[in-house]
Formats: C-alpha cells, structure tokens, sequence
C-alpha cells in the first residue's frame, strides 16, 4: 500500500493514507500522557492532589484555594510549587 494513497474526501479534498495515520499519533500520545499523570499525582499527599486539582481543575486562585484549606495564600504558593516540584521529578525518574 503507499501511504499517499487517497483514502476518503474532506473539505471537498482528497484524505492520504499518511494523513490518516498521523491523527491518530497526536491521540494515542495524550493518552499515555494522561495516564502517566495520573499514575504520578497518585504518588503525591492528599492535600497536594487537592490543591493541585483546587488550583489546574477548579480554575481557582491561590487565595481562594487557602481559604478553602484554611492556609494562606503564600502557604498555597509553597505547597504548589513543592507539589509540582515532585511531578517534575518522578516525571525525569520516568522518563
């Protein structure tokens, strides 16, 4: 088979083979991206996966997230950078 071999039309336009091929790359690499976070954020303390989530899930800010925990918005600060500090480095031991 070539891979410049038209496969189906989009757009009014021929579809290769090759392009075909190179959708599913981008996908097949975020799930392995995202099941590798997942199976690192497991690592982290609960109040870390909280915050993490509070601050990159929930949209909230550092101030609303110390309120929430209690701590303030300079604790939030500490504790985030400390939290992405291990994913990065459980990230390089990975990788």
């Amino acid at each position: 088979e070539s891979l410049h071999r038209p496969v189906g039309m989009k757009d009014g336009n021929e579809v290769m083979l090759l392009e075909k091929i190179a959708d599913t790359g981008g996908a097949e690499e975020k799930i392995l991206d995202h099941l590798l976070l997942t199976e690192l954020i497991k690592e982290l303390k609960k109040d870390e996966r909280k915050l993490l989530y509070l601050r990159y899930f929930a949209d909230k800010t550092q101030t609303e997230i110390g309120e929430e925990l209690g701590i303030s918005q300079v604790q939030v600060s500490r504790l985030e950078r400390r939290a992405l500090e291990k994913l990065r480095a459980s990230l390089s031991d990975e990788l």
